[in-house]
């Protein structure tokens, strides 16, 4: 994100973290924010329910099932802490997913 798109989420209440000090400001980027996708979105009929945490969770346990094959640690806006219990956080970022450990390359160990 250039520094106006990283404030405006910041403003919206969509990230906590100032310019330059986001995941989403370096570059490469090391996070990206993404949301579920249907098939009725592709013909024109929907918009992305950002409020369907339902969809949010099931997107971001596949992405960290794969990661997690892969071995690249990734943290997700929804479980900071990994730990499996949404409940504890006190800040639901639900598209963000981040690399934990960017200048880790898996295929070293």
């Amino acid at each position: 994100r250039n520094k106006r798109a990283q404030e405006k989420a910041f403003d919206e209440g969509k990230s906590e973290k100032h310019w330059p000090n986001s995941k989403h400001n370096r570059k490469p980027s090391i996070a990206v924010d993404i949301a579920p996708w249907d098939q009725s979105m592709r013909r024109g009929r929907g918009d992305i329910d950002w409020n369907n945490r339902d969809r949010f969770i099931l997107l971001a346990g596949i992405i960290r099932g794969i990661a997690h094959k892969l071995g690249i640690a990734i943290r997700w806006g929804g479980d900071w802490d990994s730990d499996s219990f949404m409940r504890d956080q006190r800040f639901h970022d639900m598209p963000h997913i981040e690399l934990v450990n960017p200048d880790k390359d898996p295929r070293e160990e």
